[in-house]
């Protein structure tokens, strides 16, 4: 299918005053759904789980529906609740130290990452306004939006129970979402040209501080990433703990996975997102040197996350 082109002139996606941008920390941020409503329709259930990791259904960040607003289809990304007890768990004391829980949270909690990764992405199209268009380098995303209670009970009576991971703390919290652009899900297209562009967005993305850290098939749609939930966006609060060296292999891992990618799917092309200098295990020995246990640093040759060390 052609690549989606930029749209949103039903939708007005600059924040107005007095609204928040989320999240509510230093970086990059995202300006809430300006549709003439809220009024959503949910037409179907696009994912078991919308996850980076993928082993057991259920367990990943979010539910992505197509829903209509005001008849226009979209897909909206539902967000469960995030553990920060959990996520911490992945880093060791002396790193935890030098985050403190708000800006923790506003870099790693999936929806959050998300609200980054699109924040910094609409500040790179407002760079260019009134030059040469750049194009899209990512699925569009018109902002972030709070599920009523009205709207997940419809929610449950439609589609069944869906676990959200909700504590008690967080009872009386509504469930965060993003309305994004929706593009039908189909094969990638094995085009040399269409490959070559989904290098170069990669790369941009890249250059702008923007790093997926989860390129698969799955997180594709019309060539377009659609997922940033693992996203680091610079200034980065989990680059800056890690070891320079390992930072630097983290800024470069999505280029494995992407070369990886194509592999797997059989599409015999030259061109490579990734340089084979680029590509690197690290040694168990490597990884406890540092004392690092979690799966922001160990990767396999390709790039991607390889078995987990525990130390």
């Amino acid at each position: 299918m052609p690549r989606p082109r930029r749209a949103g002139k039903s939708v007005n996606v600059s924040p107005s005053n007095g609204e928040e941008l989320l999240p509510p920390c230093n970086g990059p941020k995202l300006h809430p759904f300006k549709g003439k409503s809220l009024n959503i329709d949910f037409q179907s259930l696009l994912n078991e789980s919308s996850s980076s990791d993928s082993s057991s259904e259920g367990e990943g960040q979010g539910f992505v529906f197509k829903a209509l607003i005001d008849s226009k289809p979209f897909a909206i990304k539902l967000f469960k609740f995030f553990n920060i007890e959990e996520a911490r768990a992945l880093f060791e004391d002396f790193q935890n130290d030098e985050m403190p829980d708000d800006v923790f949270v506003g870099n790693v909690d999936p929806f959050f990452a998300e609200c980054r990764a699109y924040g910094r992405i609409d500040e790179f199209y407002k760079k260019h306004l009134g030059s040469k268009d750049p194009g899209l380098i990512a699925a569009p995303c018109y902002g972030y939006i709070y599920i009523t209670k009205e709207q997940e009970a419809s929610l449950r009576s439609q589609f069944g129970s869906l676990e959200w991971n909700r504590a008690n703390s967080d009872a009386d919290k509504q469930i965060r979402a993003l309305v994004k652009q929706f593009i039908p899900n189909e094969p990638i297209d094995t085009k040399v040209r269409s490959i070559r562009r989904m290098v170069k967005d990669l790369k941009t993305l890249h250059s702008i501080g923007v790093y997926p850290r989860d390129i698969c098939a799955r997180n594709y749609r019309g060539g377009l990433l659609v997922d940033f939930g693992m996203a680091l966006t610079e200034p980065s609060c989990v680059l800056n703990v890690l070891p320079e060296w390992i930072a630097r292999k983290e800024r470069k891992r999505d280029l494995g996975a992407f070369d990886e990618m194509i592999q797997e799917l059989g599409i015999k092309t030259l061109v490579r997102a990734a340089r084979t200098v680029d590509r690197q295990i690290l040694t168990r020995t490597e990884y406890t040197q540092y004392g690092l246990r979690d799966d922001f640093v160990e990767l396999d040759a390709s790039g991607r996350r390889a078995k987990t060390a525990r130390v």
